[in-house]
């Protein structure tokens, strides 16, 4: 296996004391399904890619079960490189072909961008010529391991990795498409506060709670210029209690609401203060919007999300979906209001 051909005795920049030392670092408890939590949302690579890496890790990790997986959030059975070094640290450990000098990672989201820099090396150079998941895996595959069936083994489970990511086989024609919505009646209040999406399309609608008691207070905060004292925070649309939809900023351009996902996402903001719902004319102004979006994007329920699951430490949306301001509450919202029409 490419990335298990380290050796210990070729590398005199760090002794085997410091290795095993370096291995001791406590992680936060992590699981598979925090992996693909966090994954659902990193928005550097596109689904394909994404469904073939994550393939790799089911295979890699036992879906999570291995001791490499569990004690140093190595999902990937990754040796250590130099290029590791802003992800993770070495640490000596045993695996099935014996002990080596594995990769200790910080935090999954290190290991994210940790398995891509690994992927950006040489050995791996022209994988991104490569559009769909099986063919990312049959250039990568040969070079990540030596078993002749590892390829196939890895492209046999890109069905399940799309599952759990949530995306569809681009070359799936029976998926069932979504119906088209009209875009509801909006009041322009532009907002300065907006950068280029790159290139980037949307693929996710983000959903958010103002913190405030009137539409125009957050109008305010949302509007205020930086050079006035204004916060870094704007979004695409506002919904105040009675149903009245305001735009800030053009989908074309990137706001300023979810940082990890602002790229690929619209967001849309809730005038409520903590522990409130959505009021019922708001909700359903709210559900017209979404479903506007999903249609005009070609996008599915599941592309719904709200601040607090973007990878953020946030209490946002509060309570709008349920009283307990649950994501099993706002999963039903998402399902009752949208799984019929964008299955």
């Amino acid at each position: 296996m490419e990335r298990r051909c380290f050796f210990l005795a070729l590398d005199s920049r760090f002794s085997r004391k410091k290795v095993e030392k370096s291995g001791t670092e406590k992680l936060p408890p992590s699981t598979f399904k925090d992996l693909i939590g966090a994954y659902k949302f990193y928005d550097k690579k596109s689904d394909e890619l994404k469904t073939a890496s994550l393939a790799q890790w089911l295979l890699e990790s036992g879906r999570g079960t291995s001791n490499l997986a569990k004690e140093h959030l190595n999902f990937g059975g990754i040796k250590w490189r130099e290029e590791m070094k802003p992800y993770a640290t070495p640490v000596e450990y045993v695996a099935s072909d014996g002990s080596d000098i594995y990769c200790h990672f910080k935090s999954i989201q290190h290991f994210i961008e940790g398995y891509w820099t690994f992927i950006n090396r040489p050995p791996y150079k022209g994988y991104e010529a490569n559009r769909t998941a099986e063919g990312f895996l049959r250039h990568v595959g040969p070079i990540y391991a030596t078993d002749p069936a590892y390829t196939q083994k890895v492209i046999a489970l890109i069905p399940e990795a799309r599952g759990l990511l949530g995306v569809v086989d681009p070359g799936d024609n029976t998926a069932p498409q979504p119906k088209e919505f009209d875009k509801p009646p909006v009041r322009w209040f532009p907002s300065q506060k907006y950068s280029s999406r790159n290139g980037v399309k949307v693929n996710l609608v983000v959903c958010h709670y103002t913190v405030s008691r009137t539409a125009q207070s957050a109008l305010d905060t949302l509007s205020k210029p930086l050079a006035q004292g204004g916060r870094e925070a704007s979004a695409h649309y506002l919904i105040d209690k009675d149903g009245t939809i305001y735009q800030l900023v053009s989908e074309l351009n990137k706001a300023w609401h979810a940082p990890n996902v602002n790229r690929r996402s619209v967001g849309i903001e809730h005038v409520a203060m903590p522990g409130e719902r959505l009021e019922a004319k708001q909700e359903k102004a709210s559900v017209a919007l979404i479903s506007y979006l999903l249609s005009k994007y070609g996008l599915r329920h599941t592309n719904i999300t709200a601040h607090r699951w973007t990878g953020q430490a946030t209490s946002c949306p509060g309570n709008l979906f349920g009283p307990d301001g649950s994501e099993a509450e706002f999963l039903a919202w998402r399902k009752a209001n949208f799984g019929k029409d964008f299955a």
